[in-house]
């Protein structure tokens, strides 16, 4: 796999299944509290499958095969929001990125004059996650899918709470 930005992205065309399996793994992270409006996840899908050189599915065939592999409708939310919610997914930062067209640093890329965590109580700076401890790069890896924090995010690490400040 590839990486646009610091995005993650497929290395070589595949097939309608597999375009939908990679986009559900890289863009979207399941949240039995979570909804999503429909539009958004159709919009991030779009914008990764023309990145990726993927053909696009309909907006009625992407709903279907969201159904297929277990996303469906909120009707509860659909109707307090007034359009149709996904029940149960949410995008990663990596979704928000394609969404955008705002493609963040990669994780093992450098920030000009570093960025500012918290780990706990403690306040560091860094260049790049590479500099930070296993323990710590093992989760913000996980949780941000090979992208550096947005600021505000906390992660769970075995060593305390990260927090990326500035």
């Amino acid at each position: 796999m590839a990486h646009l930005g610091g995005v993650p992205r497929v290395a070589k065309r595949r097939t309608e299944t597999d375009q939908l399996h990679e986009f559900l793994n890289i863009c979207i992270e399941r949240d039995a509290d979570a909804v999503c409006p429909a539009g958004t996840l159709y919009r991030a899908f779009t914008k990764f499958a023309d990145l990726n050189s993927l053909p696009e599915l309909t907006k009625t065939a992407f709903g279907l095969k969201l159904k297929d592999r277990g996303i469906v409708n909120d009707e509860d939310a659909s109707k307090r929001f007034r359009k149709t919610m996904k029940a149960g997914v949410r995008l990663t930062p990596a979704g928000e990125a394609y969404l955008s067209g705002n493609f963040p640093t990669p994780i093992d890329g450098v920030i000009e004059g570093g960025f500012v965590y918290r780990i706990d109580t403690k306040t560091n700076r860094a260049k790049s996650v590479s500099e930070l401890t296993y323990e710590i790069r093992e989760a913000v890896d996980k949780d941000c899918h090979g992208m550096i924090p947005p600021v505000g995010r906390k992660i769970a690490t075995r060593v305390g709470t990260f927090e990326r400040l500035e």
